[in-house]
């Protein structure tokens, strides 16, 4: 049996949440626009996230501790008005809550519903 986690809102996610994650856990780390870019990418168009909706959830995911970010001091491509790019990663904390809400969504999809 799994252990709880620390909070039960952890393991509340939204789909567009969940993308995010899942999509860090296959990239070592990334920026914002590049994530919506693999997002899109990979599910063939059919999920798009715009930046009014990625960055709040960045913010979101960081601060449930499900992601990381650190500020590139070398990336000059990445600089905007003075300010480094933020480069996110997945926590191992991040790993476990998108392992057990896939573990989740298997169980309802091999259910047997009556």
């Amino acid at each position: 049996m799994t252990k709880p986690l620390s909070s039960s809102s952890q393991l509340q996610l939204t789909i567009k949440e969940e993308f995010v994650l899942l999509a860090l856990s296959k990239l070592p780390e990334s920026y914002g626009t590049e994530l919506m870019i693999n997002i899109s990418k990979h599910t063939s168009e059919n999920v798009d996230i715009d930046c009014g909706t990625m960055y709040p959830i960045l913010e979101r995911l960081t601060r449930k501790s499900l992601i990381k970010f650190v500020r590139d001091g070398n990336d000059i491509e990445g600089e905007r008005n003075g300010r480094k790019r933020k480069y996110y990663s997945i926590t191992p904390l991040g790993i476990e809550v998108l392992e057990r809400v896939q573990c989740c969504r298997d169980g309802i999809l091999k259910g047997e519903f009556s």
